[in-house]
């Protein structure tokens, strides 16, 4: 019967020492700080196709723009291949490269498109009807754009900074794109537009 209890107490004493391990360890799970989660990517991270306005490019000449995991990013077309790293900061992307330097720029990217140097909306939108502004930036300078497009289809374009102009214009929208004639210019621009999110320069389609 003796050798019974010290069995049971020996087994009580192993449960009780478990329980404080438990114990310890749980405290010490509550007073740790919370790891760090890596900053999101807002999408940006893959590999993107650059979509030109003349459809008759053909796709293997077309730009490919890569944003990697680790930071890097490496941008390849038919003559040269550019390499570097790229950080976000919500909506404005800063690459750095050797061949290039460092520029800022806003970007705008949903599931399978990627908008680059972006305009985002001042205020409300009805589709592309509204004001947008975005902002360029290099170690150098900053160029800050504001494009009102009218109801009318009529426009205006201000450029402050570095690069300045005070322009009138007309517009159409032609799917994915609003077509801009500018006063003055023969040839109208097309900007890539995602309505109500951004207009820009840049478009680019997500490579699976």
């Amino acid at each position: 019967m003796g050798g019974g209890f010290r069995t049971r107490l020996r087994q009580a004493n192993v449960r009780l020492a478990g329980m404080v391990r438990a114990l310890i360890v749980l405290t010490l799970s509550a007073c740790a700080p919370e790891a760090t989660p890596p900053p999101p990517d807002h999408g940006l991270l893959g590999s993107w196709r650059y979509v030109p306005a003349r459809a008759d490019v053909p796709v293997e000449q077309r730009q490919v723009l890569v944003f990697g995991a680790d930071g890097r990013y490496s941008m390849t077309d038919s003559r040269s291949v550019e390499a570097g790293s790229f950080a976000i900061d919500d909506n404005e992307v800063t690459i750095s490269s050797s061949a290039s330097g460092e520029i800022t720029t806003g970007y705008a990217v949903t599931e399978d498109r990627l908008i680059v140097d972006a305009l985002f909306p001042a205020g409300d939108t009805d589709g592309l009807v509204g004001t947008w502004v975005g902002a360029q930036s290099t170690a150098d300078a900053t160029s800050v754009i504001e494009l009102e497009l009218r109801a009318d289809g009529t426009g205006h374009l201000v450029q402050t900074g570095s690069s300045t102009d005070d322009i009138d214009a007309t517009w159409i929208r032609v799917d994915p794109y609003a077509v801009i004639t500018f006063d003055g210019v023969t040839r109208p621009r097309s900007f890539p537009a995602l309505p109500g999110i951004a207009i820009g320069e840049w478009l680019y389609e997500r490579i699976p």
